[in-house]
């Protein structure tokens, strides 16, 4: 007994190490970044990310067959089956995502890829290529963690739309006195400090709000060569030389 006394009073005194929220702008500069270097999956996970409120388990879950949507700029709704919260009351869950630009570049994953493909890595790798967005980005000082994505995102919904009934669906909260305590502390940990992007930085923010102007590239199965063509066509041109070579030499 006295020990859960003990533990109550460290909880309520103690200020927990919890991950900083992102904000949009990191959030675009980390996304820009990641669309340069084609990894055009791991752009749109941070994008689901922070729009859908998501935490990393159920990101790193997502599956082609999990997304509901009618077109690129129909909302989509992902099913995240049976999630931490949902666990506890025997229901499945689920998010609905609105934010235009995201939604067109899940349509087109969804339209190219198998139904039952997932759209992060394996968590050791989706995580590592976070870390080195952020390291290569100068980033490093804000601690940006994957779980701020979550953060971030309900910060900004809340600052967004102001009503917290509407922050609780879409974080998908039981109590709305825990949804009060995340948000400000998330607004008091922005307050607190002032994103300050490099020259480096501010290139791939740039880069990624002319996108949200531009037609997206179209996506590929295959992993694109060292001389920019994808290795399919590489691999497909080769045989055609090797097939023109023989008749050549026979």
């Amino acid at each position: 007994m006295g020990s859960w006394r003990l533990l109550k009073t460290w909880v309520a005194n103690e200020i927990p190490c919890r991950a900083p929220p992102l904000t949009e702008q990191a959030l675009q500069t980390l996304a820009g970044y990641a669309l340069f270097h084609n990894q055009t999956k791991f752009a749109l996970s941070l994008l689901l990310a922070f729009y859908g409120l998501l935490r990393t388990g159920e990101l790193l879950s997502v599956r082609n067959r999990d997304v509901a949507q009618e077109g690129p700029t129909s909302v989509a709704v992902i099913s995240l089956g049976l999630t931490k919260a949902g666990k506890r009351v025997g229901a499945a869950e689920s998010v609905t995502i609105t934010e235009e630009d995201t939604l067109r570049r899940l349509w087109q994953w969804k339209q190219v890829t198998p139904h039952g493909s997932l759209l992060c890595p394996p968590a050791h790798q989706w995580r590592k290529l976070f870390n080195n967005a952020v390291e290569a980005l100068g980033l490093q000082e804000y601690q940006y963690r994957p779980y701020s994505l979550r953060r971030g995102g309900a910060t900004f919904y809340f600052q967004k739309h102001g009503q917290l009934d509407r922050l609780l669906v879409q974080g998908r909260w039981q109590s709305s006195r825990t949804a009060r305590l995340y948000i400000n502390s998330g607004l008091a940990t922005l307050a607190e400090f002032e994103l300050k992007l490099t020259p480096h930085a501010t290139t791939f923010h740039r880069q990624f709000l002319r996108s949200r102007r531009s037609p997206l590239p179209q996506l590929e199965h295959a992993t694109r060569g060292r001389a920019g063509g994808t290795g399919s066509k590489n691999s497909k041109h080769k045989k055609r030389n090797k097939k023109g070579r023989k008749s050549f030499c026979g």
